[in-house]
């Protein structure tokens, strides 16, 4: 844990240096308590303010259980203020709080939660889960108990969702993990199993498969978005986008940003753009979706994107086709 806490410590003296409103909330802190304190007696309170920083949504739960200790209804849509958590990890009532996360688009964390061996399993089985995940170990120490944490993605999600294991969850908005350095009921506390530095860089996006899952569960409870041909440019969401029902799945990958660093992105990108353009997506809101979701890496890349968008609006298109390189059309 001491690992964990230096790297707090650090992002977090880092940030004050550069946001002066956040070198103000905090300083408050760093004067009533020096680093060792802070880190042997508070180390809770240190890692709230670490992940409120990452623009997380955590509040105070029960020591040794998942029970929040506050009202936590607003914190699902608002996140906490440093003043609101430093009186909470600070509170003389409570002794030594756990951290929990509020999961959704108010913290952009959406979670995995693994609960057993045969959970664990069906994951390996059903996903590509990348070695590079955000993954915490539950404090319980029994074997594959775990958390993985990935952006949330641009659709809707619930509190928990159970379609491959009823130990496998999937944990999306409104819902609620443990996080590190948070005591469990054994006495053991929950830990960080991955490189600690993924903590302070953009979460990964969901394997495929279970976007797949979500995407699934969405279309069947809520209607998709009917095709037509005159759409207004205040109309269309990314939202709206993802659940077109004339989109093909890679081009739906595509807007959530799956093929962004991959070999071929420029031709993804193009099939993509011929797809918007045939659902008669207008350019403007097909260029934003598109270039967000390719993620060019300089102001080059992004210019050749473009210029693909526009190839792919140069004529007339029709959905649900992909093109050879002499442009010619084929069945997805």
């Amino acid at each position: 844990m001491n690992e964990f806490l230096e790297l707090a410590w650090k992002h977090l003296a880092e940030q004050g240096k550069v946001d002066k409103q956040f070198c103000r909330v905090t300083d408050d802190l760093w004067r009533r308590f020096s680093p060792e304190e802070i880190k042997n007696q508070h180390p809770e309170l240190l890692c709230a303010i670490f992940y409120r920083s990452l623009g997380w949504s955590v509040i105070p739960i029960s020591k040794g259980e998942k029970r929040p200790l506050v009202k936590w209804k607003e914190f699902q849509d608002r996140l906490p203020s440093f003043p609101e958590i430093m009186g909470w990890f600070l509170h003389p009532r409570w002794q030594d709080p756990g951290i929990g996360l509020v999961l959704g688009p108010i913290s952009g964390v959406f979670a995995i939660d693994v609960d057993g061996t045969e959970a664990h399993q069906v994951l390996q089985e059903r996903s590509t889960v990348q070695p590079f995940v955000v993954r915490s170990i539950s404090g319980s120490r029994k074997p594959h108990r775990y958390h993985l944490l990935y952006s949330h993605p641009p659709i809707e999600t619930n509190a928990k969702f159970t379609p491959w294991h009823k130990q496998l969850e999937f944990r999306g908005n409104k819902g609620l993990v443990v996080l590190p350095p948070s005591l469990h009921q054994s006495g053991h506390r929950y830990i960080w199993d991955c490189e600690l530095e993924l903590l302070t860089k953009p979460l990964p996006p969901l394997p495929l498969e279970i976007l797949k899952a979500l995407s699934e569960k969405r279309n069947f409870t809520k209607p998709p978005v009917p095709v037509q041909q005159d759409w207004n440019e205040d109309d269309l969401s990314l939202d709206d986008l993802l659940l077109l029902p004339c989109l093909t799945q890679n081009t739906q990958y595509f807007l959530y940003g799956m093929y962004a660093y991959g070999s071929g992105w420029n031709t993804r990108l193009f099939n993509a753009a011929c797809d918007l353009c045939g659902c008669g997506i207008p350019f403007s809101n097909a260029a934003d979706a598109l270039l967000e979701a390719a993620k060019p890496v300089s102001s080059t890349d992004r210019e050749i994107a473009l210029r693909t968008i526009e190839s792919a609006y140069g004529e007339p298109r029709l959905p649900g086709k992909t093109y050879c390189k002499n442009r010619q059309e084929i069945d997805l």
